[in-house]
């Protein structure tokens, strides 16, 4: 029975898309059995359409957006029965609106309940050799500081894709076209090009390629 990949992964204008589209045909060339899910303003946050425990490998991807990943992709994350955090959470545009209608002392007492130590024991996350593994990655314009801006969203996807039960173990991000006219990259109308994309397939090939050999 073939391994089980999940790509999951946010996309506005394509950029994105493309990487997961390629990261695909890496999974279908070494002889897995892959899922692509996409999440956006229209998903049931309230009943994510994909289950953690029927794959053994995960990949997750977004734009980049101020620095963050797509705000539905990570509420999507953190609503899955796998998560840590184990409730649903309203995308943050959302948790803004509201937050303005309480008073300071309501959101004081949220805030304690949230985070109060003594509530019960902390589920801390740890793995082994053996658990189950994954990817992030982010297409971003880096109009301002260039790669630096990627990092942000990267680890917050990863911090999240682990409270999944999914130990990271790799990185990647790539320019993908921005409107702005003064960017970091000049060519970032043409990105992601064939070469970020062929990028994009060496590092999972590799990493995928290291598991197998590490698992037998």
């Amino acid at each position: 029975m073939p391994k089980r990949s999940l790509i999951l992964y946010s996309s506005i204008t394509g950029n994105t898309e493309k990487v997961a589209r390629r990261f695909q045909q890496v999974f279908a060339k070494m002889g897995w059995a892959c899922d692509a899910i996409k999440i956006d303003r229209n998903t049931d946050l309230k009943t994510p359409p994909f289950d953690c425990s029927k794959y053994d490998f995960i990949c997750v991807g977004s734009y980049v957006h101020n620095n963050a990943p797509s705000e539905y992709l990570v509420s999507a994350m953190e609503a899955n029965p796998a998560n840590a955090h184990s409730r649903y959470r309203q995308p943050e545009s959302d948790r803004q609106k509201q937050a303005h209608d309480i008073s300071d002392e309501e959101m004081r007492e949220r805030n304690k309940k949230d985070f109060d130590p003594h509530q019960g024991e902390v589920n801390l996350i740890t793995f082994d050799h053996k658990d189950k593994k994954g990817i992030v990655f982010v297409t971003f314009g880096g109009e301002h500081q260039g790669r630096k801006e990627a990092l942000p969203a990267l680890t917050l996807l990863e911090s999240e894709m682990e409270h999944m039960r999914f130990q990271s173990v790799g990185m990647f991000a790539c320019p993908g076209r921005f409107a702005g006219a003064h960017a970091w990259f000049k060519d970032l109308p043409q990105r992601p090009h064939e070469r970020d994309l062929m990028k994009a397939q060496i590092f999972l090939e590799e990493i995928i390629e290291e598991l197998e050999w590490t698992s037998q």
